[in-house]
């Protein structure tokens, strides 16, 4: 009985570690490393959300392809993400926001709207999430705030004229920028959480689309992504209030609708999505980095480094693509 019981045991302990390793290969189980999240929609499947191992140029959908799933955003620790789940009800199309376990599991409604809610932006505190509303016959958009402790939603704005988009927290959780476009031009705003204030930051003089923005971690700089009429990454210095044209981006992909990842490590490099020119399948999308001193002091050598290709081939689009948080 007892080298019975041996045998069951080694077969149980056997087992175990297959399905550790296989869950390694297969992405769920994820050692530290550089890694990013991101939606995509492809020939053959609905909007999913996907990460991506960076070292391992490995990438694994975490949403099934039965449901709608689009706009993740990392949860401060790295752990969770909040994400839009779109679905049909009984009179319209509804957008709401989920939250998940990285790994897909424990999944779990916070909005119950009628509305389009749409973009969740986690706090970096960790205590609440922002989102933009936007009301059933699209006449207005207006920025929310779920508090996770309480589940309460409070709206941060009201009426506001034009469609709100792209928030982005500082970093010490107390501004919201945010993008605001109507009929006449395009702004990138910020909002006092506290006060309710809202500061234009940067106003452009023509209507262009404003694919990304970024706060740096020190709250100085903001990163952004504007269509004139190509993208282009420009930096916003807060001190200085003046705006320097980074890099043009060759060869734009419509695929790539939000283009910027967000800062590198530090201040000192930013990470964006576009097109891998170098390969000779243009459908590819690409992952680089750029060195932002080397962009201000010499832009004609600002070239970026390619960290890695975005796998799927046969990707339709790609959207809110986003660095896991590094925490100790």
């Amino acid at each position: 009985m007892m080298k019975v019981g041996i045998r069951w045991a080694g077969s149980i302990l056997l087992a175990c570690v297959v399905l550790v390793i296989m869950a390694y290969a297969a992405g769920r189980i994820l050692p530290a490393e550089a890694e990013l999240i991101f939606s995509a929609t492809s020939i053959s499947h609905n909007s999913q959300i996907y990460r991506t191992a960076l070292a391992r140029q490995m990438s694994v959908p975490i949403t099934a392809n039965n449901t709608i799933s689009f706009s993740p955003s990392w949860s401060p620790d790295g752990q969770n993400v909040a994400f839009v789940g779109q679905y049909q009800s009984q009179y319209q199309i509804v957008r709401n926001i989920f939250l998940m376990s990285i790994s897909g599991a424990h999944i779990r409604q916070i909005t119950k709207s009628f509305s389009l809610d749409v973009e969740p932006a986690w706090s970096p505190d960790g205590k609440t999430i922002a989102f933009s509303r936007i009301s059933g016959d699209n006449s207005k958009t207006d920025l929310m705030l779920y508090n996770l402790d309480s589940g309460i939603i409070q709206p941060l704005t009201a009426n506001l004229r034009g469609y709100v988009y792209n928030q982005t927290w500082s970093s010490d959780s107390r501004q919201l920028a945010f993008v605001m476009t109507s009929a006449d031009n395009s702004s990138i705003n910020s909002l006092d959480i506290a006060s309710g204030q809202i500061t234009s930051l940067v106003k452009l003089p023509h209507l262009l689309f404003i694919r990304d923005i970024a706060w740096s971690p020190d709250s100085r700089y903001l990163l952004y992504v504007a269509d004139n009429p190509d993208p282009a990454i420009y930096l916003w210095d807060r001190t200085q209030d003046d705006t320097y044209l980074l890099y043009q981006i060759p060869n734009p992909d419509t695929r790539a609708s939000k283009m910027m990842l967000g800062w590198g490590d530090g201040e000192d490099s930013l990470i964006f999505l576009a097109p891998e020119t170098t390969l000779r399948n243009r459908r590819k999308l690409g992952i680089f980095q750029l060195n932002i001193a080397d962009c201000l002091q010499q832009p004609q050598q600002c070239n970026p480094d390619l960290l890695m290709t975005v796998p799927q081939s046969s990707t339709i689009s790609v959207d809110s693509a986003r660095w896991r948080p590094q925490t100790p």
